[in-house]
Formats: C-alpha cells, sequence, structure tokens
C-alpha cells in the first residue's frame, strides 16, 4: 500500500492503482513530447533533440529528466537520450510513434 505524504489527507493506494497512476504519466510525458519521438527513438544527445530556437537545452534536459523518472527513457551514456521499451511500447499502443517516424520519412 502506497501513501500520501500530506498528513492531512492520508489515503492509501492499492499497488494496481499506482501502476495505472505510472502507466498514465508515462502516456503523458510521451505524449506531451511526441514531436522528440523520432529523435528519441534513434538516441541522441540532449543538444539534438528540441529544434533550434525552441526551449532551452537546461528546460529540455528537465523535461528528459522525467521522461526518465516516468520509465520511458535511459541514458546509454552520459549525453545520450533513447527511448526504453516500455517507451517505444507505449507509444506505439498509443499510435503516436509510429505516426511520426512515418511523417519523418516522407518528409526525406
Amino acid at each position: 500500500m502506497f501513501q500520501s505524504e500530506d498528513p492531512v489527507f492520508e489515503v492509501e493506494m492499492t499497488s494496481e492503482e499506482q501502476r495505472m497512476i505510472d502507466r498514465r504519466n508515462a502516456e503523458n510525458w510521451l505524449y506531451e513530447n511526441r514531436a522528440w519521438l523520432p529523435k528519441l527513438s534513434e538516441g541522441c544527445p540532449t543538444g539534438d533533440v528540441s529544434e533550434e530556437g525552441k526551449p532551452s537545452t537546461f528546460w529540455v534536459n528537465k523535461r528528459l529528466k522525467a521522461g526518465i523518472s516516468y520509465g520511458v527513457l535511459h541514458r546509454p551514456n552520459f549525453d545520450e537520450w533513447k527511448l526504453t521499451a516500455k517507451g517505444r511500447e507505449i507509444a506505439e499502443e498509443m499510435e503516436i510513434e509510429s505516426s511520426l517516424l512515418h511523417q519523418k520519412v516522407i518528409e526525406k
């Protein structure tokens, strides 16, 4: 059982409820950052994730670290980010990644 850290509002959560919340967080992260998925699918450095003129590397780095906490990203080395198998699976279930990758191929 999981408990809230707020002593005023004690809520016990089952592990199934926690898994559902974790899954929803992962889905939200993938959806919000769907434009990055083609690059993250192949693996790329922090500076290559967002486009020029977009958010700062600091902000991008914070978003990428959130992806790690949701289990959808990992860092094969210091400055490389890549989708995990879980991240790829969820993105495919949501039909996000495949449509973006298809779009990337068409644009080339």
